[in-house]
């Protein structure tokens, strides 16, 4: 009892039902759970009330409202797909317009960069050339109305947000309730690929696929501003190695990496709601990507 107490987390829901289920294979005994309201979530913590019992209960409104769907999940993971569009048009229209267009536009810049970084190729070692490097760079950055840390505050901003998604979609109840092709969205993946009766039902072969699809899309989503920025780099090519871009080059990799894994690592050992979430975003982010690259090559044409 302690151990199913321990894996049930998903407790947040609009109205005093019956959700969940015990056990695997095609034994599912659901249990009450008593419906929770914004006072309760205010009681629990600033973040609780703010953003984690808002998130969890769009989820059940709109997984209410798509309830006449017949397929089986379809309605939690249109709920989800709303709510995540949602999430990320607020992030938008706070931080992600003006981070989009910075590295839209230091991708642009890239012919400019590495002929100032050629300039002092042992600035990672020369303090002095470092030096003028950066007041350089600044030069370059206050003309083109470009705040390089604009990156670092949009996700400190973020950070917080995606923890109260993390809570919202783990404490929608209406997650654990459904089936999805098999599986519940409120299961991880790594649950449902390590139980063997997740296979029989179909649930593990559809968690595998929406984690490798969470993997080529993240992947792709997060090399994309590098390939433009390599794209844009080749008209200064010629200027030949650059010790000081291969080692900003080389901390932005693995940024990237431990970033990637992260994701990964997360999407891999919470609930699969998460990992969808996840899925949404990446999309999002890569017509975000291509656009705002776009608009940036028109405005520097422009000039």
């Amino acid at each position: 009892m302690k151990n199913m107490v321990s894996q049930y987390r998903s407790c947040i829901a609009i109205t005093t039902d019956k959700y969940g289920y015990y056990g695997y294979g095609t034994t599912r005994d659901k249990t009450v759970i008593e419906g929770k309201n914004w006072g309760y979530a205010w009681k629990k913590g600033v973040f609780e009330g703010l953003l984690v019992y808002p998130i969890a209960w769009c989820v059940d409104a709109l997984n209410n409202v798509f309830s006449a769907i017949k397929v089986s999940g379809l309605s939690q993971l249109l709920a989800i797909l709303i709510v995540t569009i949602v999430l990320r048009l607020f992030i938008l229209f706070t931080t992600g317009l003006k981070q989009s267009k910075t590295t839209a536009m230091m991708t642009t810049l890239q012919p400019e960069i590495q002929k100032i970084q050629a300039k002092y190729p042992n600035a990672n070692k020369n303090q002095y050339e470092k030096q003028r490097m950066a007041e350089e760079m600044s030069r370059l950055y206050k003309k083109n109305k470009i705040n390089p840390f604009s990156s670092i505050i949009g996700m400190l901003i973020q950070f917080p947000i995606f923890i109260c998604v993390w809570g919202g979609l783990q404490g929608a109840a209406c997650l654990s309730s459904d089936a999805f092709f098999g599986l519940y969205l409120s299961m991880s993946v790594k649950e449902a690929l390590f139980n063997g009766s997740m296979w029989k039902t179909g649930g593990a072969v559809t968690a595998l696929i929406l984690f490798i699809l969470l993997i080529v899309v993240q992947f792709i989503s997060m090399m994309l501003p590098m390939y433009f920025q390599k794209k844009a780099a080749k008209k200064a090519a010629k200027l030949g190695k650059n010790p000081t871009q291969k080692s900003q080059n080389n901390k932005q990799m693995y940024f990237m990496i431990i970033m990637f894994a992260f994701i990964i690592f997360i999407s891999f050992s919470t609930a699969s709601a998460l990992g969808f979430y996840w899925l949404v975003g990446a999309l999002i982010t890569i017509v975000q990507t291509i656009i705002s690259t776009k608009l940036a090559e028109k405005r520097k044409q422009k000039r």
